[in-house]
């Protein structure tokens, strides 16, 4: 699995699809260390995310709106949307993290 570029610390991402510049769909096994976040800015862009946590747990906040994450859930939303992401445990969150980009 090669790795995938983010400028977040604390999340490793290792791709389940193909080179996202030929596809519109991007998936990545997600690894998420203890406590790390997306940030204190929330992100908005282009797209939709679809997150399904294997292990651990993680938390989204999704226009306001917190999303708390256990094994076996999942969450689907459009990206414009103000949005940001943590894994508030002391141990390792893995999830399937998929991005569709909009041209």
């Amino acid at each position: 699995r090669p790795d995938i570029y983010t400028s977040h610390t604390g999340i490793h991402l290792a791709g389940i699809t193909g080179p996202y510049d030929e596809f519109m769909v991007a998936a990545a096994f997600a690894q998420v260390q203890p406590h790390a976040s997306s940030g204190a800015k929330p992100m908005s862009h282009g797209g939709e995310e679809l997150v399904y946590v294997m292990s651990g747990s993680l938390e989204f906040t999704i226009n306001g709106r917190l999303h708390v994450l256990k094994p076996g859930d999942s969450l689907h939303f459009r990206t414009y949307q103000p949005h940001s992401w943590r894994n508030p445990g002391d141990g390792l969150a893995t999830a399937i993290w998929m991005a569709l980009r909009m041209e």
